[in-house]
């Protein structure tokens, strides 16, 4: 993923993390994790999130690490992430969840900005089947995958146009 590594005098890498909710799970956890381990010099993180709260509110905040909270229900959630995204301008949106990679890759697309997700948006995690059939028609806005092992990215790879 060439494309998330700066050059000395391009100033730090912007990475806006789009996720569903900020309370106890999985992906939150990675998330909050991956903030703390990311050095601040160099990579200006900001979290959007779609409910209010949540067990890693407060943990993330206190890592200095901005949150927005944008309405859940509404046909607009595209927009305002959109509108959210070219205020902030970042080099990659990084959306975590099945919804997240919904809204991230259309807005990130509409915005110009690069999108990441993980592995789950191929189809691998559970979810509704709207949600599924609307992240898999959507991978082709996906720059690049975030793989668990090699032999995932090895997998994604062999079956997608993307970087894993």
């Amino acid at each position: 993923m060439r494309f998330l590594v700066r050059k000395e005098g391009e100033g730090k890498l912007r990475v806006v993390h789009a996720i569903g909710q900020l309370s106890a799970g999985g992906l939150e956890r990675q998330l909050c994790g991956l903030l703390e381990a990311w050095d601040a010099g160099r990579v200006e993180s900001s979290v959007v999130t779609f409910a209010e709260g949540g067990r890693f509110f407060e943990p993330i905040t206190a890592l200095g690490v901005p949150i927005a909270v944008l309405p859940r229900r509404g046909p607009d959630r595209v927009f305002r992430l959109l509108a959210h995204l070219r205020r902030l301008r970042p080099h990659v949106v990084y959306a975590w969840g099945a919804a997240a990679m919904v809204y991230g890759r259309v807005s990130g697309a509409l915005a110009g900005v690069r999108v990441v997700t993980h592995d789950g948006s191929t189809g691998q995690l559970p979810m509704p089947p709207r949600v599924r059939a609307a992240n898999l028609s959507l991978l082709p806005l996906t720059a690049a995958f975030v793989c668990n092992s090699h032999c995932r990215g090895a997998e994604l790879r062999r079956r997608l146009p993307v970087h894993a």
